[in-house]
């Protein structure tokens, strides 16, 4: 493992600034930045905005509610790998002392679960 994670780091050397970008987010490390660049790239025009890349990664559940009834809001399929590792960081990223984690507490009152990652899909 070390090995590979020694790997994964040297392929980051021409994105060092991206890389480093990504880790002033709590909860994002070394390997999930890296883990993050790899499976979205360093380009983000192709997505026009992070509401396309969310849906891209299948992270926003659909609205369905008919005469004040909320229905099942299933998360559509997507890129699962991205998905888990926004998982990983989000969970890991409540438990610092930042304002995203005060805005998670702040949600999680409502919702009293806490947020499910898929499996990481064997290729």
């Amino acid at each position: 493992m070390a090995e590979l994670d020694a790997y994964i780091l040297a392929a980051m050397a021409p994105y060092q600034w991206a890389h480093r970008l990504l880790q002033t987010i709590p909860g994002i490390d070394q390997i999930a930045s890296a883990l993050i660049l790899i499976e979205i790239g360093d380009d983000m025009t192709r997505f026009g905005s992070a509401e396309r890349l969310a849906a891209w990664a299948a992270l926003c559940p659909g609205n369905n509610e008919s005469a004040g009834k909320r229905k099942s809001a299933r998360i559509g399929k997507g890129n699962s790998v991205i998905r888990y590792i926004m998982c990983e960081c989000a969970n890991s990223a409540w438990k610092t002392k930042s304002s995203l984690a005060a805005k998670y507490r702040s949600l999680m009152v409502r919702k009293h679960t806490k947020p499910r990652s898929s499996r990481l899909p064997t290729r």
